[in-house]
């Protein structure tokens, strides 16, 4: 019972992924890039509900990952596919097929290594991976009706794709509390900031709050992968100098 929130919104996720398909491949591609959004929306509260309840499980973490195969895989795939993939013929299925192949990739190595209590990613997350893709596809069929740039298309799916199987660290989501101060509380700021930018004008300014985000997230996560590996340094050399010498003699 302590799930069933959490397990709801999981389950919610999968529906808005489906959904997404399904108007896609129909031609409502607008529709199918905000339920895309969504999904992310509830995927960000899904883990946080489970905890906040006490809950977590593994059956938890391996439902959250199978449903973001569908969500973040399967639907940005079909929607880049059908939005502009499909003008490049054959390379532009298998350009397609790459995006679903990279997202299963990462979401099986991120389930094998995941616990409950885990906050922060290594690589792109899928769902920041499909905002992108899809925020990218609402901007351009906002401004101009279609997509206008395929080839800046491609290098977009490319890279986000690259990027969810990087080794580069990325912080989670804030927790959503004003008690815990410092970086939580910094995260915190810069998500709403970037959330009250996208909502004067959701339609053209999504992709580059999300674009900001990322890219915003890819340096705070290096910089402090960086100062905790020169923390780590300094630890080490304090321990080996405070080490007793022994000496053995001459040699």
């Amino acid at each position: 019972m302590r799930n069933w929130l959490a397990n709801f919104l999981t389950a919610g996720n999968v529906l808005c992924g489906l959904c997404s398909i399904l108007l896609g491949t129909s031609g409502r591609l607008e529709l199918a890039a905000w339920l895309i959004i969504l999904a992310a929306v509830l995927d960000a509260f899904d883990g946080k509900a489970a905890r906040y309840f006490g809950g977590g499980s593994q059956f938890g973490i391996y439902f959250d990952s199978l449903a973001d195969v569908i969500s973040f895989g399967v639907a940005p795939a079909v929607l880049a596919y059908t939005a502009g993939l499909h003008r490049l013929g054959s390379l532009g299925f298998a350009l397609a097929f790459v995006v679903v192949l990279l997202a299963l990739i990462r979401l099986a190595r991120f389930t094998a290594a995941a616990t409950s209590a885990a906050h922060d990613f290594i690589g792109l997350s899928s769902p920041l991976h499909g905002c992108l893709v899809s925020s990218y596809v609402i901007m351009n069929l906002s401004l101009w009706g279609e997509i206008v740039d395929l080839p800046l298309f491609v290098l977009l799916l490319l890279v986000t794709c690259f990027l969810m199987v990087s080794r580069l660290p990325m912080p989670g989501l804030p927790r959503f509390t004003l008690r815990e101060q410092g970086y939580n509380l910094l995260k915190l700021v810069f998500l709403m900031v970037a959330f009250s930018f996208m909502a004067v004008n959701p339609a053209q300014n999504a992709f580059l709050a999300f674009a900001v985000l990322v890219i915003a997230g890819f340096l705070a996560g290096g910089l402090r992968a960086v100062r905790e590996r020169a923390t780590r340094t300094t630890n080490h050399e304090q321990t080996q100098a405070e080490a007793p010498t022994v000496y053995r003699g001459e040699s």
